[in-house]
């Protein structure tokens, strides 16, 4: 059994050939085997792999005297809830969140919320490989079912004030996920919030669009609806319901990393110089609202171990990451799903602002990038990337807290591979729109030598980029801006090769393909 499937803060796979219900059974027996306590309760999403993972699951504590109890198909923050709330030893989400249906994961947590050893649980399962391969990992029974939607909509609400809430028109798209399960519950005891759903349908082949809410281009529909329905505000969730991501009342895409200083500064009126969880792809915002506020900023590597064993430690009231992952003291130091818009709709209410308001307070005076996603060439490394982005700018700082941070007078760069997926990942931070610019144009040219540039896409696995030369064509029309840009010329040719020049019109473009004529859409 192979051992990539261990990430950093999860088990994360292709099914069958990296993860099956064999696989599962190993892990569930090195998980039991390193947790200590004998009641665990498990969660699962919609994918077709999940609920067999489960019963492999059920079937390894069976087999070790370990009761298990399910939630059945829920989301990972009623599992989080349900761990911390209810006092089990442990706690299991069967889920790979956003990641294409051929995928699914494990994630792994201890009594109160705490994240396990993912090292000491990679060397068990290495030390039992040979023990389980021959297993009977076919469960007979049924998992006991335990059911705790009205104290988990109870316990949510009770952490907000619903009578600050504004009447607002609301569009939620839950992208055929997990998000809609829990919320719909929560909306329907908040009669001042107009609902209007998208989406809500789980459905594993996610028909509509990915359900990665933080791609921008996945809120597309959600902007629209929004403008067409003239709501308020538009609220986007990921795949297992543990975030969730805005559009103002302008259909404009709200930047996680901006709802992380306006959460921040929400907490730190109500408690100055409590502390903050944060991550290295984004600062300026929230670093304002921690001078602002005598606050203590908490730096951690990104992932939702790292910040849930960092707040347990140092009792940080909030933490947040440009992945629209927010996690409150509150929520046993978990992120959440529904928390994070309930929050929003009180401070609407109680600062009787639009949302837009709130967002620029923040967005003109620091500018961000986003995040600009790169996937590597096969002869290409990290180190390589990080010691050509040094050479190139010359920074003022230099340093390594998580993948690389260099810093200068007026803007900052962080580059860091991605723990889930196969790509390096960079954000760009500037106080002037200029600087941003610039620096992003720079970036290009330097990255244009190791990586291919996806835009603000991403790609389960590097097979994925040999995808049809249809497909790829069609995935450059989306990305005009960056496909006509004489300073990105070179992941373009990377894919197409000298064929393809900057000023060729789309059409003449497809003729070189044997497209002799093309039908084009407008992509919005």
């Amino acid at each position: 059994m192979e051992d990539t499937i261990f990430r950093a803060y999860d088990v994360r796979g292709t099914v069958p050939d990296q993860l099956n219900t064999q696989v599962a059974y190993a892990v569930a027996k090195a998980y039991f085997e390193i947790t200590p306590g004998s009641n665990f309760i498990i969660g699962y999403d919609m994918r077709e792999s999940s609920l067999p993972f489960a019963r492999a699951f059920a079937k390894a504590a069976q087999d070790m005297g370990r009761s298990l109890v399910s939630l059945g198909r829920t989301t990972t923050d009623m599992l989080y809830f349900g761990l911390g709330s209810k006092n089990f030893d442990g706690g299991i989400m069967i889920t790979a969140s956003h990641n294409p249906k051929h995928w699914n994961g494990i994630k792994l947590m201890g009594k109160g919320v705490v994240p396990i050893d993912m090292n000491q649980l990679r060397a068990r399962y290495q030390e039992n490989d040979l023990q389980v391969q021959e297993v009977d990992t076919e469960f007979s029974g049924e998992i006991q079912a335990v059911n705790y939607d009205k104290d988990f909509t109870d316990f949510i609400l009770s952490l907000v004030d619903p009578t600050t809430f504004p009447a607002l028109k609301v569009i939620v798209d839950a992208g055929n996920g997990m998000g809609g399960l829990h919320a719909r519950k929560v909306f329907q005891l908040l009669p001042m919030i107009e609902v209007i759903e998208m989406y809500f349908e789980p459905n594993a082949n996610f028909p509509h669009h990915q359900a990665n809410p933080v791609v921008p281009s996945n809120t597309k529909e959600l902007s629209q609806k929004v403008i067409s329905e003239n709501a308020d505000l538009g609220i986007a969730f990921d795949g297992d319901g543990d975030r969730c991501v805005f559009v103002d009342e302008n259909g404009n895409y709200v930047s996680p990393h901006i709802i992380l200083a306006i959460f921040a500064r929400f907490f730190l009126q109500r408690s100055p110089g409590a502390k903050i969880a944060y991550e290295y792809r984004n600062i300026y915002a929230l670093d304002s609202v921690l001078k602002e506020y005598q606050g203590v900023g908490l730096p951690s590597k990104a992932g939702h171990s790292f910040f849930k064993e960092l707040m347990h430690r140092e009792g940080a009231i909030f933490g947040g990451e440009s992945s629209a992952h927010y996690y409150f003291q509150d929520t046993f130091n978990a992120d959440s799903g529904i928390l994070p818009f309930l929050l929003i709709f009180q401070i609407l209410g109680s600062e009787k602002k639009k949302l837009s308001e709130l967002v620029n307070e923040f967005k003109y005076k620091f500018y961000s990038s986003g995040e600009l996603n790169f996937i590597l060439q096969s002869n290409k490394t990290v180190e390589e990337v990080y010691q050509a982005l040094t050479d190139s700018f010359h920074p003022k700082s230099t340093t390594m807290p998580d993948g690389l941070v260099i810093e200068f007078d007026n803007w900052r760069l962080n580059a860091r591979p991605s723990n889930t997926e196969p790509m390096v990942r960079i954000n760009i931070e500037a106080l002037s729109e200029n600087q941003l610019e610039e620096s992003i144009t720079k970036v290009h040219e330097v990255m244009g030598d190791f990586a291919i540039y996806l835009g603000d896409s991403s790609y389960s696995t590097q097979e994925d980029l040999h995808s049809p030369l249809k497909d790829r064509y069609l995935k450059l029309l989306q990305n005009l801006w960056y496909t006509w840009n004489p300073h990105y010329i070179l992941p373009i040719i990377d894919l197409y090769g000298d064929g393809w020049r900057k000023n060729s019109p789309p059409g003449e473009f497809a003729s070189q393909y044997g497209k002799k004529k093309t039908r084009f859409h407008t992509y919005r």
